[in-house]
């Protein structure tokens, strides 16, 4: 789901090709993209259209809880 703090709602997202958990989530450039976590270092991408993901480049670095 993605929030929208100008309306204080949420709406649905497109969903991830996996499950993640511990991941982080950051806006860049217009896109939510969504780092590492415990499934591994793998980046997703999801564009602000709410299109499908896309996978990212891989992380350099493990980003595992990351904070």
């Amino acid at each position: 789901e993605r929030y929208d703090p100008q309306t204080r709602t949420w709406r649905a997202g497109p969903s991830l090709p996996i499950a993640l958990h511990h991941a982080t989530a950051v806006t860049y450039h217009g896109e939510v993209v969504i780092i590492g976590g415990a499934t591994g270092n793998t980046v997703y991408c999801i564009d602000g259209a709410n299109r499908p993901t896309h996978q990212g480049p891989i992380a350099t670095v493990e980003a595992l809880d990351f904070r």
